[in-house]
């Protein structure tokens, strides 16, 4: 009697993902990355320009960077094989 090994890997079941399937979103990461890198600096300086206030373009550029990292994060699980 043959067990099933969960963890072989059979040809048939195995999916192959074209190359440009693969990196269609890299212009997409990029844009990502460059803005979550402006949003935090421009956060930083708001809350240094700032002092103890609250600085509303701060806030702002804090919802941009946590929308960045959440796309990036999203297209990081989105890209790996099953």
């Amino acid at each position: 009697m043959r067990m099933s090994d969960p963890y072989s890997i059979d040809p048939d079941r195995t999916r192959s993902v074209p190359p440009q399937a693969r990196s269609g979103g890299r212009a997409l990461r990029v844009l990502l990355w460059g803005l979550l890198a402006v949003s935090i600096a421009v956060n930083v300086a708001a809350s240094l320009a700032a002092g103890d206030g609250v600085s509303f373009l701060g806030l702002g550029a804090g919802v941009v960077a946590i929308g960045c990292v959440t796309g990036l994060v999203l297209q990081h699980f989105g890209r790996r094989r099953p």
